[in-house]
């Protein structure tokens, strides 16, 4: 069973207590002095807002800075896992992801390199038209996922009858929670700004009149520079009827390209 993923290392330079990041956010709405720590209260009102912010951003694909890969076993004639922290059930017990994006299968009998299929993610709709559910079969084509919470309940068909197979499960790396106020985590570029200046924003209906109208826009930017950063790139497909044999089409130059690039 694969362990869960280690919370990221904090790298020199680039590491913050939530200490520091509630501290930093009270300063942006000058609730505390320079030099001045917040009381044990105001830091513990803080660790509660900041850990709300990181779930409600860690729903939001953009705010979510990579996808993992886990290769979680299959067993033969069981159809349905759960997966979540604390599973009793048949599944894998590993933290809940946010999303998965995709999912694949691999044949690790297949040395000594082993086989990934790409499955299809079925919708409710798609799963409901299946008509026979108990169908088996050596590879599954694809997989439900039911989104369920506390564990998603992961269910393959046709049921794999085989031995060594594993569910190649692509979802976000979820945004690190904080347990206490003084353990320092890292984040990649651009996440502490965008974490002290958004916090500082929720923190500041509670003293009023100190959220100013630079900070609402510094908040906002230096989200956007992060949901930049997350960025997948989107590959636009042409149908090869409407272009000539070789090369493509220029959408910069509204031109067909003979020699194949710009």
């Amino acid at each position: 069973m694969p362990a869960p993923p280690a919370p990221p290392a904090a790298p020199a330079g680039l590491s913050a207590s939530a200490g520091d990041l509630i501290r930093d956010a009270l300063l942006e709405i000058q609730a505390i002095a320079v030099g001045e720590l917040p009381t044990n209260a105001e830091s513990q009102d803080g660790l509660r807002t900041l850990n709300r912010m990181l779930d409600a951003w860690q729903a939001q694909r953009l705010n979510v800075f990579a996808t993992q890969r886990l290769l979680l076993p299959l067993q033969s004639g069981v159809q349905t896992y759960q997966l979540g922290s604390s599973s009793t059930t048949a599944g894998w017990n590993i933290a809940r992801p946010a999303r998965i994006d995709y999912g694949g299968v691999v044949v690790t009998t297949e040395q000594p390199q082993p086989l990934e299929v790409a499955l299809t993610a079925y919708t409710e709709s798609d799963w409901l038209q299946i008509p026979v559910k108990t169908i088996e079969s050596a590879l599954p084509q694809g997989y439900w996922d039911d989104q369920g919470f506390p564990f998603r309940n992961i269910s393959f068909w046709p049921i794999p009858n085989v031995s060594g197979l594993q569910f190649a499960c692509y979802s976000w790396v979820a945004l690190q929670q904080f347990s206490d106020l003084l353990t320092p985590y890292g984040w990649p570029p651009g996440y502490m700004e965008a974490i002290v200046k958004n916090l500082a924003l929720r923190l500041a209906p509670q003293y009023p009149g100190n959220a100013s109208q630079l900070l609402l826009v510094q908040a906002q930017q230096a989200l956007a520079v992060l949901k930049s950063s997350n960025q997948q790139p989107v590959l636009a497909n042409t149908d090869p009827a409407l272009v000539p044999a070789r090369g493509g089409y220029n959408w910069i130059t509204d031109n067909a390209n003979l020699r194949g690039g710009y």
